[in-house]
């Protein structure tokens, strides 16, 4: 690399060229009103339906579980774009007060149709969901049922036999739950939380 720039001088032509290339690649991500939420312009449109979930949200929750004492949380959720028919998920949580990381998980949204979504997560704890849900959306609002298909864990991951998502979005405020069966208990309700969109 650096015997292929010896001699190489940055001049005003070269000023010129990256600018004109920072303006195209700021018009490319324009991003217009579509369904009451700015999107970019190459949004899928098997994805339009779910627009509504495209942002930075932010919040608290709370969980529980037999196995474990209570706890709160705040939260960052991210649902993005790259034009394909997905959506990319990221999440984390940290304490309320000091603000230590908790949790972190990310993964992708799929749209099958109309109707149908898949989504898959990966978390630092060597767990990864597949999971095959169901969705109803209008413009400004949406709610989606999943149901785990799979859980693949690694050797030394504790171990979940089933996991339930459940989103509901309306006003620019996300709420969801999250139900599991975990070392050895039965289904059992695990998060909630409370989330309001930051960003678009």
């Amino acid at each position: 690399m650096r015997a292929a720039c010896r001699g190489w001088r940055w001049n005003a032509s070269d000023a010129r060229h990256g600018l004109l290339v920072a303006d195209k690649f700021r018009a490319l991500h324009k991003r217009p009103n579509v369904l009451g939420v700015r999107v970019a312009q190459q949004i899928h449109e098997a994805c339009r339906p779910l627009a509504p979930l495209l942002g930075i949200w932010r919040g608290s929750g709370s969980g529980h579980y037999s196995t474990i004492n209570d706890f709160a949380y705040v939260e960052e959720v991210v649902f993005d774009h790259v034009g394909k028919p997905f959506f990319g998920y990221s999440q984390k949580t940290k304490t309320p007060i000091k603000g230590q990381p908790l949790h972190a998980e990310s993964g992708y949204l799929r749209v099958i149709n109309d109707r149908e979504v898949e989504m898959v997560i990966a978390q630092p704890t060597g767990i990864v969901e597949i999971l095959a849900g169901y969705y109803a959306a209008n413009s400004d609002a949406c709610v989606i049922n999943f149901e785990s298909t799979e859980i693949a864990t690694t050797a030394t991951a504790k171990t979940v036999a089933e996991v339930t998502r459940v989103i509901r979005l309306e006003n620019n405020e996300m709420l969801y739950d999250v139900s599991m069966a975990a070392m050895g208990q039965s289904m059992q309700h695990h998060l909630s939380a409370t989330l309001q969109r930051v960003s678009k």
